[in-house]
C-alpha cells in the first residue's frame, strides 16, 4: 500500500471488490453479495454503508448518466458526514473503483494494484485469477 495514500479497511475493500468482479463475471449483476463489516466502529459503518449502497447500484439497469448522478449523490452524502481525511480518501477510492466495475473496466481496476497489500494480492492469485476470463487474466498478470 502506498504510504502517502491512506485508506481505512483497504484489505477488506479491495478483497470484496475483487470478489464482486468475479461474481459479476460468473453470475451477472443480480444479487451481488453485500460486504459484511461485522462489529466495526461508526467510521467503518459510514464507509461500508457507502460501499454496499454503491455496489447495489451495479445491480440496476441505469444509463451511464443516471448511474453517475446517483453514485455522486451517495458519495457526497457520505463525504459530508465524514470527519477525517482517511475516511474521505476511502470514499473517493471506493467511488472510483465502483465506476471501473460499472464500466466493466477491469484493466483500470487492476492498475490500482500498487495500493493493494500482499494479503489482497495473494487472495487475488488464489481465489480470483483462476476464475477470470482470459482478457481479465492478462490484465491481472500485467499489473499484479
Amino acid at each position: 500500500m502506498n504510504k502517502k495514500y491512506k485508506i481505512k479497511d483497504s484489505d477488506t475493500i479491495f478483497t470484496y471488490l475483487l470478489d464482486t468482479i468475479l461474481w459479476i463475471q460468473k453470475n451477472g449483476r443480480a444479487e451481488i453479495p453485500k460486504c459484511d463489516y461485522g462489529d466495526k466502529d461508526a467510521t467503518s459503518k459510514l464507509i461500508y454503508d457507502f460501499l454496499n449502497s454503491s455496489v447495489s447500484l451495479l445491480e440496476e439497469a441505469y444509463t451511464d448518466s443516471v448511474f453517475n448522478i446517483i453514485l455522486q449523490s451517495l458519495f457526497l452524502e457520505k463525504y459530508n458526514e465524514s470527519n477525517n481525511v482517511i475516511e474521505r480518501n476511502t470514499l473517493v477510492l471506493i467511488s472510483n473503483l465502483i465506476q471501473f466495475i460499472y464500466n466493466d473496466d477491469f484493466l483500470s481496476f487492476m492498475k490500482t494494484s500498487n495500493l493493494w497489500s500482499d494479503k489482497v494480492k495473494q487472495h487475488g492469485y488464489i481465489n480470483i485469477y483462476p476464475e477470470l476470463d482470459e482478457e481479465s487474466k492478462k490484465a491481472f498478470r500485467d499489473f499484479v
